[in-house]
């Protein structure tokens, strides 16, 4: 996927540093997992493709628009447990 992230060329590109940082603060506090990407951009502000498995559902991820490289993923056994 994006040549192992490496290829800034074959992904798009952040509106402004505003949205650049507020996608990085994101992954601050999200809970769960990082099983790709950068779990640190919201300290070194180097935003990668990442996916976040099982992130807390109260955290900002989960609770604000993306609209960013970050995908969350939730594992679940039946939907009744989604909600």
């Amino acid at each position: 996927m994006y040549n192992d992230n490496k290829n800034e060329a074959l992904s798009g590109h952040i509106i402004n540093e505003f949205h650049y940082n507020r996608l990085c603060d994101l992954l601050k506090d999200c809970g769960g997992e990082i099983v790709m990407g950068n779990g640190n951009a919201h300290i070194d502000k180097k935003l990668e493709p990442t996916i976040v498995l099982n992130p807390d559902k109260n955290s900002p991820l989960m609770r604000d628009e993306i609209f960013g490289p970050i995908w969350p993923l939730m594992t679940y056994n039946n939907l009744d447990e989604v909600v």
